[in-house]
């Protein structure tokens, strides 16, 4: 793939990686010296014709990190990129315990911490107490 950004450089991709989740490209100079970014990311490089600066980050308008379509991209700032991930967030979320069955309330900052351990399996525990006695269980 011919790069605008790089134009020294060889392009390969895009490749999915299963891990992340996520399309990327790797960009070669040498054998020695490579950079993988982000699909979308590099997708908006090019459209802009400019490498980003690492204070701007590439949003998915839908929050479908899949989708990178150039017309579902844009750029954020660092501000305003947190501000919009942590809006889907509510000020406090009734859920129930799923080792004991007690209902408990998460704020914003636990709701975003389950999200993320979602990721590797979590799920929703009223204390470490019941979070550690369903691990043993």
């Amino acid at each position: 793939m011919i790069s605008k950004v790089y134009p020294d450089a060889k392009v390969y991709g895009p490749y999915f990686h299963s891990k992340h989740k996520r399309w990327y490209v790797i960009v070669f100079w040498s054998k020695q010296v490579k950079k993988m970014l982000l699909l979308s990311r590099f997708k908006m490089q090019e459209h802009l014709g400019r490498e980003l600066e690492t204070s701007e980050h590439v949003d998915h308008k839908d929050t479908n990190p899949l989708n990178d379509d150039l017309g579902n991209l844009q750029i954020l700032i660092n501000t305003d990129h947190n501000t919009k991930t942590h809006l889907k967030y509510e000020d406090e979320k009734i859920e129930v315990c799923e080792f004991c069955g007690q209902p408990f309330i998460e704020d914003r900052k636990q709701q975003y911490a389950r999200q993320q351990a979602r990721k590797r399996g979590g799920k929703a525990y009223c204390s470490r107490t019941c979070s550690n006695n369903a691990r043993h269980w």
